[in-house]
């Protein structure tokens, strides 16, 4: 989470509760990767919580501190441009959607690579910035602000294609929430609009209800 230690701590709580309660909603395989969203937002929130601690003087190892970083940008420029497309994706039941969702899952992974290589290749960094965790990532310049549309329509769109009921709805509040985010906390963006997907995340248990009700 983005505003402290406690809060984060509470928030991957919060989340891990919640991720509990969204696996027992599985009914069939294709819904596990889609269940597991809470759950995984739980874990990276609560390497921000040890990167927190870190900044906070808790803990003076550097090892842990340079982990709780990679570890942090790993879901946000690794895992969630492929992993909530291919979620969609197997949710989706309309052929030229799913196709579509395949497209873009493709599209993700390849971005995740892209990304992964500058994360390898020049590293990363954090500072603290009012009350919000501040992620450099350096990439040559004119790349970010074409790499932050490119995230978006990977992580974002599936839910604007997919045909599941309340998908749209999930979408639009990320979609919200980024613009949000981007626009008053610029620099600490990354931190933040993590964190709102991670509240956002609720959506997965009303979403998975309404599936398993209409069967």
């Amino acid at each position: 989470m983005c505003f402290s230690l406690k809060a984060s701590l509470i928030a991957s709580s919060g989340l891990m509760v919640l991720g509990y309660f969204s696996l027992k909603e599985i009914k069939a395989r294709r819904q596990i990767l889609f269940a597991g969203v809470p759950l995984l937002f739980s874990i990276q929130q609560l390497s921000e919580g040890i990167l927190w601690a870190y900044m906070n003087g808790l803990i003076s190892n550097i090892f842990i501190k340079n982990f709780a970083v990679y570890f942090f940008l790993t879901f946000v420029l690794l895992i969630w441009p492929f992993y909530m497309p291919l979620s969609i994706y197997f949710l989706e039941r309309k052929k030229l959607n799913k196709q579509i969702l395949l497209g873009i899952t493709i599209f993700g992974t390849c971005f995740s690579v892209f990304l992964l290589f500058y994360l390898i290749k020049y590293g990363a960094d954090v500072t603290i910035l009012g009350n919000s965790i501040c992620y450099q990532i350096y990439l040559p310049e004119g790349v970010d602000v074409k790499s932050l549309m490119f995230y978006v329509c990977a992580v974002v769109a599936p839910f604007f294609i997919s045909t599941v009921s309340l998908m749209p709805y999930f979408g639009f509040a990320l979609l919200a929430s980024c613009i949000f985010a981007y626009y008053f906390w610029f620099a600490t963006f990354i931190s933040v609009w993590c964190f709102f997907g991670a509240i956002l995340s609720c959506f997965v248990i009303w979403i998975l209800k309404r599936i398993n009700r209409r069967k």
